[in-house]
């Protein structure tokens, strides 16, 4: 589990300025909250998985401005693996 508060502010952080976001820095956060990044067979998205979240994030990968279901899909996998 990671610590709540470290969870919350990553969270509060990603919700507040979502807009503009890529796919290369949603992949560096949840990377520092102990995802793993599966191997990619083909394609530009990679998935993401946590041992405690059992959801699968993908995640579009390159500079493009994220669509706002990848960094909710991100927020939720977030708030699942926070200790409550």
């Amino acid at each position: 589990m990671v610590p709540v508060p470290d969870c919350k502010a990553a969270i509060r952080e990603l919700r507040d300025h979502l807009e503009g976001r890529t796919g290369d820095e949603l992949a560096a956060i949840l990377e520092a909250f102990g995802f793993t990044r599966r191997e990619r067979k083909s394609g530009s998205n990679s998935a993401f998985t946590h041992d405690d979240c059992e959801s699968i994030v993908t995640v579009p990968l390159g500079g493009t401005a994220l669509k706002k279901m990848y960094a909710q899909a991100a927020l939720d996998a977030l708030r699942e693996i926070c200790d409550d």
